[in-house]
């Protein structure tokens, strides 16, 4: 019997092989048209195998999702002195990794409509993740907050991240991710700080 070890590296080098081969399908065609059987051939995965892992191509995704946003937690901007600084740590690393997915400029026609199901649930998963840290920065203030205030704040800046990678990939393709960036926090930091006093 192999080591326990060995046995999580190979579940984690499978998981990623299929994230990798749902993300090349995602820059080739859009999402709703790709096949379970399609991540399977490119991922060299078995269908049991894939079903072990994840309960659909939409749980794929979110994983896919969480593992993009997990770098996240160690970006120098995760530990910033101000709050609302902290908030948007995400926002760096996941348009790096995102510039290099982005579509091409002879994919323009399609690109959007190709990552609009992403961008949905990237929203979505963003939308969590900013909510569960606003919660924390306010408990850390020592201070009461009501959920629909967290929710929609946390929607607002999910939102508007999407909202700028969308028109970074149609109009601002000269701009490198750290331009993209300085564009996102001159949109959230002002309602962040404002929130969070």
């Amino acid at each position: 019997m192999p080591p326990h070890g060995t046995k999580d590296r190979r579940v984690a080098r499978t998981r990623q092989g299929l994230r990798d081969a749902l993300a090349a399908l995602i820059a080739q065609k859009p999402y709703e048209t790709i096949a379970v059987k399609e991540i399977l051939h490119r991922a060299n995965v078995g269908r049991s195998t894939f079903y072990s892992h994840f309960r659909d191509k939409d749980d794929l995704l979110l994983d896919s999702l969480h593992a993009l946003l997990a770098p996240a937690a160690t970006a120098p901007g995760a530990t910033a002195e101000q709050p609302a600084e902290r908030l948007v740590a995400f926002s760096r690393p996941v348009l790096e990794i995102l510039s290099r997915h982005r579509p091409t400029a002879g994919d323009d026609a399609h690109g959007g409509e190709r990552w609009r199901v992403v961008h949905g649930h990237l929203q979505e998963a963003l939308a969590a993740r900013v909510a569960e840290g606003l919660s924390a920065e306010f408990r850390r203030a020592g201070r009461a907050s009501a959920a629909a205030e967290v929710d929609l704040l946390a929607r607002h800046v999910a939102a508007t991240f999407v909202l700028v990678v969308d028109w970074w990939v149609a109009r601002g393709r000269d701009l490198a991710p750290g331009d993209a960036d300085e564009r996102f926090r001159a949109l959230v930091l002002p309602a962040l700080a404002g929130a969070l006093g």
